[in-house]
């Protein structure tokens, strides 16, 4: 394991397991604001996905948002009538009843702007019926709007390319991983709470 200090937001220090490990949260912690809290937001469109970004959350001490009722409404616009919202916020179906654009738009802005999520995790496929051209500025807006810590972890073959050559310079940091992207939030939280 290897310590590391955070003189950016105080003398708190963070222990990373591996060199991927140090470099992921290195990375976060250039590019991302101070955390207000450990309450995370997940946004995915894979259900498998979310269980998983759920169980590494919980090893991690990170604890999942309760969303906002009108969060929760702003989400269930996009989701047939039977499906009810909840963190993580699975909303695949979504791309299938509003398209790709709406869906993501919708989801992801509805995730974000919650007050009570301090950082965002969105763990996201990229299929060919999910792509959209305006992906990357969606998440430039994003970003800039909420100014929360994001870990962005995106699956997929072409459009997963597009989207993180899209989001270059953007501070917006991509993982290969779910638990890349969950090991960062934490050593984000552990080295500036």
């Amino acid at each position: 394991m290897t310590t590391f200090s955070t003189g950016r937001w105080g003398n708190m220090a963070s222990r990373a397991e591996d060199e991927d490990d140090f470099l992921n949260a290195l990375r976060a912690l250039v590019m991302l604001p101070k955390p207000r809290g450990k309450r995370v937001g997940i946004g995915t469109t894979s259900g498998a996905l979310g269980v998983i970004s759920t169980d590494l959350l919980v090893e991690s001490g990170l604890e999942l948002a309760t969303f906002e009722p009108a969060t929760l409404a702003a989400m269930h616009t996009i989701l047939p009538d039977w499906l009810e919202p909840a963190n993580p916020f699975d909303f695949w179906i979504g791309i299938d009843i509003k398209g790709p654009r709406e869906a993501h738009e919708a989801g992801l802005t509805a995730l974000f702007a919650d007050p009570n999520v301090d950082l965002v995790l969105c763990t996201l496929l990229a299929p060919g019926n999910a792509d959209f051209p305006e992906f990357g500025e969606l998440l430039r807006r994003l970003r800039r709007a909420y100014d929360k810590p994001v870990a962005l972890v995106i699956y997929g073959g072409e459009a997963q390319r597009r989207w993180t050559a899209d989001l270059e310079g953007a501070d917006v940091p991509i993982f290969h991983t779910t638990r890349a992207g969950v090991r960062a939030l934490s050593l984000m939280v552990d080295a500036t709470m």
